[in-house]
């Protein structure tokens, strides 16, 4: 038992020390510094802060369509969309248009890093695969949503 809370104490310091690090001046943000399960998991922090008020705690039940699971974010807008007009045919897709339009009315309260890691939990939720990187703008383009 000792052991486990040494290795997890090991690695929120080395997750630290990296995001005080180069790091933070290479423009990376700490989440990309501790891998992709740490993406995921601020993700899903800064899901229940910003997107759970409208789209629920599951992303599949709330006033705002659903946006983790089966049938969540079709490529195609639904018909009567109020907000969306584009394809999400790329991960690269959702991330610009999460960007550009989310939160609804502050859409710059969250850094690209934050964005990136809530679409990041988003599509692990809905059972899509990241190939076992971050996801930034450059590695979202190559991740199809096609088959979600």
């Amino acid at each position: 038992m000792h052991v486990s809370r040494f290795f997890k104490a090991l690695a929120l310091l080395v997750a630290f020390a990296a995001g005080c690090g180069c790091a933070a001046h290479s423009g990376a943000g700490a989440d990309a510094a501790g891998g992709p399960q740490a993406q995921i998991e601020l993700g899903e922090k800064l899901f229940g802060k910003h997107c759970a008020p409208c789209h629920g705690r599951s992303g599949r039940s709330g006033k705002a369509p659903p946006i983790i699971g089966e049938g969540a974010l079709p490529e195609k807008p639904p018909s009567g969309a109020k907000m969306r007009s584009v394809e999400f045919k790329t991960a690269a897709d959702l991330l610009d248009w999460t960007k550009q339009k989310m939160p609804p009315g502050s859409a710059n309260a969250l850094s690209e890093s934050e964005h990136a890691a809530i679409v990041a939990f988003m599509l692990t939720e809905s059972g899509k695969s990241l190939g076992g990187r971050t996801l930034d703008a450059s590695s979202a383009s190559s991740i199809s949503l096609a088959g979600r």
